[in-house]
């Protein structure tokens, strides 16, 4: 399965937001569902001259609310991510044995 996203400034700019989120949109709750998912996953930038293996977590930041739910993919910070700029799209893909490929391609 795969999800794909434009990244905005405070996804990706440190001076922006030091959140390290991403927002979770309808494709990447196809790819997660609605459970919390913790694990690894490899980065790349560009098809591969940047690369990194960092955490992450699929999860609700709304969980306790009554009736309202908001969705985020945490990521640990990584020479990938920080290469990434406002604009560019991350592909994210779930392979049949849960391991999880973050692609970021430059707009």
């Amino acid at each position: 399965m795969k999800a794909r996203k434009i990244l905005s400034l405070v996804e990706v700019n440190p001076s922006a937001s030091n959140q390290h989120e991403l927002n979770g949109v309808a494709s990447f709750k196809a790819v997660f569902g609605n459970n919390e998912f913790r694990g690894p996953a490899e980065f790349f930038y560009a098809g591969g001259t940047v690369t990194a293996t960092a955490n992450i977590t699929w999860y609700d930041s709304r969980e306790a609310h009554i009736s309202r739910s908001e969705y985020r993919l945490y990521f640990q910070s990584n020479p990938v991510m920080d290469a990434a700029k406002p604009g560019d799209e991350v592909i994210i893909t779930r392979n049949p044995d849960d391991s999880i490929r973050v692609d970021i391609v430059p707009a």
